[in-house]
């Protein structure tokens, strides 16, 4: 499973889980308190759902779950190797369970 979500303009974060759900536990992640609401839009095509703000768009391809990110002119902006997708493996850390994502 893969989320995409909006946290400004120019931030969408991904979170991504080989589990049928996410975690409920609390991100370590710092998200800044949201002065407004970002205004965005999803459009779902054939093989992808793409998530776009008034300043950048975020792609998933439903398919092999590649994520990337691009400007609204549709300048590439970060991507991830094509055909490579993730792979998530079991570890413990501290004696928390977890997975690294390759």
């Amino acid at each position: 499973m893969i989320r995409l979500e909006v946290i400004d303009e120019d931030i969408i974060r991904v979170t991504a889980t080989p589990a049928g759900h996410f975690s409920k536990e609390k991100s370590l992640m710092i998200i800044p308190e949201a002065k407004k609401r970002t205004e965005f839009s999803v459009e779902e095509q054939e093989y992808a759902i793409t998530i776009s703000t008034n300043r950048i768009k975020g792609t998933v391809n439903t398919v092999n779950g590649e994520v990337n990110f691009t400007d609204l002119s549709g300048k590439t902006l970060l991507q991830e190797n094509h055909g490579e997708g993730k792979t998530f493996s079991p570890i413990t850390v501290e004696g928390t369970k977890g997975y690294q994502i390759r």
